[in-house]
């Protein structure tokens, strides 16, 4: 079932295509189950201020009361990001009390669970007037008595602002988004539909219609209204645009004031950190001259829409209406020239931020191509000198080989001179008439032979074992 009334043709209105989106969109936009909580703002009939309350109400009431022009219907968010409060047939509900137009369904779209403030983020505006030329030739807005499609003015855009989110840690700012829907009869109160309302519109959407009704002007499509939340949704902008500028000076400083070419005891800290922190603010610059740009234009299309409807009824324009929109736009290019000198600013600073980190890194690269070369220039000097005592050791080598072959030469005759001058040999007479004496063993020479001989084997059995270990080893 259609959503939203049958009207005259429009170009862009491809119907299939719009609802079957918003269809695939529901469960994204609405909540599954459970109960639906409406806001409404609900109106008196007399022209005493102070008779509005909010209630919060289910439907059909609160189709009824909206059809009947008696309460202004808030839609409001699980948080941010999340699902309206509402479940899908709670708000086909509400469209169909309303007799939206069709084009709403794709500003109701960019709403829902999304995951980051790069999920549909785009805003514009959509107004139409339907008029009918009565038999006087004048041309004047469609009524309720008059409309075979029961329309009128309707005006609906999303505005996006910024905002506090309270958080401790991280960012203390998020760009959120209102969604407004007014519909407004020639001669007939408006019927009007916001989505996710900050508490500064909220305050002001009460104040504005605890006004008495004859001081609620109608006429010229309620621009008023639409300028207090306009001009209510932007407050923060000036502050958010100073924190922006704050956190890129506090890198540009470090960019500007770093020692380049010289060490100093004390210096500023620039790392890779630093080029992804500017990275981040400059999304953020862009993200929010985005929304800048789209809310200059709704305000531009919202002051076009006033002007036609005034001309096309005939009636005084709201002069104090039309000044503050026009300065509130003057404010939102100034808001916009301040974002656009930090981007220029911010790329400047990321070129310096860059150059200096490449420059350090190259500097880094040839201190340590300097240490490698001392290092290298330390090894060959260490060669040098390994190669020095490895002759040296030759040298020595040969020397101590000599020395073995000497002592090897003389081993025989010192192992012979030692038994001789032992108590194992001994000198003995011939016979006592000769004075001539020789050479002969002891008694105990054969303990010498049988110390010696196992000593020797022994010896040689350690030298074979301890061979054949090493070589199993290697």
């Amino acid at each position: 079932m259609s959503v939203t009334r049958a009207t005259e043709y429009w170009p862009s209105d491809d119907r299939d295509f719009i609802e079957t989106r918003f269809q695939e969109s529901t469960a994204r936009l609405f909540k599954a189950t459970g109960d639906s909580q409406l806001e409404l703002i609900q109106l008196s009939e007399t022209n005493l201020p102070g008779n509005v309350f909010t209630c919060v109400v289910a439907p059909p009431k609160g189709s009824r009361l909206i059809a009947q022009y008696q309460a202004q219907c808030i839609v409001r968010q699980e948080y941010t990001w999340g699902r309206f409060l509402v479940t899908s047939s709670v708000f086909r509900a509400v469209l169909l009390a309303c007799e939206t137009f069709l084009p709403y369904l794709d500003f109701v779209n960019a709403f829902g669970f999304r995951k980051s403030d790069d999920d549909k983020n785009y805003s514009r505006y959509c107004w139409r007037a339907a008029t009918s030329n009565n038999n006087d030739g004048e041309f004047k807005l469609l009524t309720q008595e008059t409309s075979n499609f029961k329309r009128a003015a309707e005006f609906c855009y999303n505005v996006r602002y910024i905002d506090r989110n309270g958080r401790t840690n991280g960012d203390p700012w998020s760009l959120r988004r209102i969604g407004v829907y007014e519909q407004q009869f020639d001669g007939g109160r408006s019927k009007w539909i916001i989505l996710q309302p900050s508490s500064q519109v909220h305050r002001r959407l009460l104040e504005y219609f605890q006004l008495p009704v004859e001081r609620i002007e109608q006429k010229a499509g309620n621009t008023p209204l639409h300028v207090t939340i306009m001009v209510a949704s932007s407050r923060h902008w000036g502050e958010y645009i100073d924190s922006l500028r704050q956190q890129l000076n506090e890198i540009d400083v470090k960019a500007r004031l770093c020692s380049v070419g010289k060490r100093c005891n004390v210096d500023y800290s620039i790392t890779f950190a630093d080029c992804q922190r500017m990275h981040s603010l400059r999304k953020k610059l862009l993200r929010a001259q985005a929304a800048l740009n789209s809310n200059i234009k709704i305000a531009r299309g919202c002051e076009l829409r006033c002007k036609y409807l005034q001309r096309l009824c005939q009636v005084p324009p709201p002069t104090a209406a039309l000044a503050d929109l026009q300065a509130h736009t003057a404010d939102l290019r100034t808001y916009n020239e301040a974002i656009a000198l930090l981007v220029k600013d911010i790329d400047s600073s990321a070129i310096l931020l860059g150059r200096i980190l490449d420059f350090r890194n190259h500097e880094a690269m040839y201190e340590q191509e300097q240490a490698l070369r001392h290092i290298a220039l330390a090894s060959k000097i260490e060669n040098e000198n390994m190669a020095k005592l490895t002759r040296q050791a030759a040298q020595d080598s040969k020397f101590i080989k000599a020395l073995t072959m000497l002592a090897t030469m003389y081993l025989p005759a010192t192992l012979i001179a030692t038994i001789f001058s032992s108590n194992l040999v001994e000198s003995q007479k011939l016979n006592e008439a000769y004075e001539k004496s020789h050479l002969v063993a002891t008694q105990d020479f054969w303990v010498y032979v049988v110390f010696v001989l196992p000593l020797t084997i022994l010896t040689m059995v350690l030298i074979f074992w301890l061979s054949r270990r090493s070589a199993r080893h290697v």
